[in-house]
């Protein structure tokens, strides 16, 4: 309970200075629209499953399946692959936007 308690007043504090801020570095209103607040959710989803997998593979791979390292890493470059040519084609169809408050 105590651990929790630390995570979460700093948490709080950030919300209720930035909520009084003028010009806050970010503004947590945002998260209150539909779109942005279930994109952010989305991604943050996925970033957990990503690294989830990633994680368990490591030990999977090469325990399980009985596979030496340079098999057990190499297994894993599609995804890394799909990162390094999905990035930069992905940007070029992005327009700067502003998010009205």
């Amino acid at each position: 309970m105590r651990a929790s308690a630390k995570r979460v007043r700093p948490k709080a504090a950030f919300v209720l200075v930035e909520l009084r801020t003028p010009q806050p570095s970010f503004d947590p209103r945002l998260l209150a629209q539909r779109l942005f607040g279930r994109g952010n959710a989305a991604l943050g989803l996925l970033l957990f499953a990503m690294t989830a997998a990633s994680f368990y593979s490591a030990f999977y791979l090469p325990h399980a399946r009985g596979f030496s390292p340079l098999p057990a890493s190499s297994a894993s470059s599609p995804a890394a692959l799909g990162v390094i040519v999905g990035g930069p084609l992905g940007r070029d169809g992005c327009q700067p936007t502003a998010v009205p408050v």
